[in-house]
């Protein structure tokens, strides 16, 4: 008997494997459409891509109630290739009612129905013009629960809004992601949740949690919190001319990763640095308990030639997590994000 696990990819957050709904905002007009994507893989020994025995999708509009129902003889419903499906949605209700809409993907194996994934998309108006002011202003939403709930992300010390703060919110045994997103100019981020407390991570370029995780609550269901980030610095570099380069490795309910071995090389040869030849070229750092590291670097501008980009990779004892170029620019610090 196969055991299917359905993957979900969000457009909020560029590197979780989870359901993508494009576009993420969209108009209530006749053509304003969006596309559901998910793919369904076999795990009975190893996940490999593979066809669900059934699929039923289900869509709810604003105020909970059910929208559609469809199914894999659905015309809606797409398989581009094996294992892929895609539903194609007019993107409001026939009523064209504004709000967050959330789908629900259910899969059959072995004769029983089992929940597979979720996700959300926000119709926000019917004017062109509307539509893309709203875009350009649009408020990141995510999560599967039955309210709308508003988060805010404050600097401690001006009590100004962080605009572009990345927001991870767990269930409160922390043991999987609710919700995340990016807050907007205003601070703002709105998600579709339970009446339940959360734990949150936030990352920004220059800040910290003062408490890590900060349990936030939407009891009742619908209320507004608030996260305070203080400022952060991430120090100083032994000489003016480098640039601390930093950043954080963590797991995907948001806990940091202890031991990654972060190592950043120049391959390119000769490399000279003020008519002085400097490569080969490599450092290396380690992780600390909360996942952060920092390596002091030359800025690619000061290197001859001046385009020289540096090879990032991320190493723990399972393998390597990840390898990167970047040009590093010429500035006292620089948060680098995957």
């Amino acid at each position: 008997m196969k055991k299917l696990i359905l993957f979900l990819l969000i457009a909020l957050s560029t590197a979780q494997a989870q359901m993508l709904i494009t576009p993420a905002v969209a108009g209530n007009g006749d053509s304003d459409s969006v596309v559901v994507s998910f793919c369904t893989f076999d795990t009975t020994m190893y996940p490999i891509i593979a066809d669900a025995d059934s699929i039923i999708a289900l869509r709810f509009g604003p105020d909970a109630v059910l929208t559609d129902s469809l199914t894999q003889s659905s015309p809606a419903m797409f398989r581009p290739r094996h294992g892929w499906y895609e539903i194609h949605y007019r993107a409001s209700d026939s009523a064209g009612r504004l709000g967050i809409y959330h789908v629900y993907v259910r899969v059959k194996i072995g004769g029983a129905w089992r929940g597979a994934a979720t996700g959300s998309y926000q119709v926000i108006g019917d004017d062109v013009g509307d539509y893309f002011a709203g875009i350009a202003n649009a408020v990141s939403s995510s999560g599967s629960g039955a309210y709308a709930c508003t988060l805010y992300v404050y600097d401690s010390g001006s009590s100004s809004a962080v605009a572009g703060a990345f927001v991870r919110l767990l269930n409160s045994n922390q043991s999987a992601v609710a919700a995340m997103g990016n807050s907007d100019p205003n601070g703002r981020l709105v998600f579709s949740l339970d009446d339940h407390e959360y734990a949150a991570y936030v990352n920004q370029n220059g800040y910290s949690q003062a408490v890590v995780p900060t349990l936030v609550d939407f009891n009742p269901g619908g209320a507004n919190d608030t996260i305070w980030l203080t400022r952060f610095d991430p120090g100083q570099t032994p000489t003016a001319n480098l640039c601390r380069v930093y950043g954080y490795v963590q797991s995907l309910d948001g806990r940091g990763i202890d031991g990654v071995i972060v190592t950043a090389r120049i391959q390119k040869s000769p490399l000279l640095l003020d008519g002085v030849i400097i490569s080969p070229f490599a450092l290396t750092t380690t992780t600390d308990s909360s996942g952060y590291w920092y390596l002091d670097l030359i800025p690619s501008g000061a290197l001859d030639p001046d385009d020289t980009k540096y090879d990032v990779t991320l190493h723990y004892p399972s393998g390597t997590i990840l390898r990167k170029q970047l040009s590093i620019p010429t500035e006292a610090s620089f948060w680098m994000r995957w």
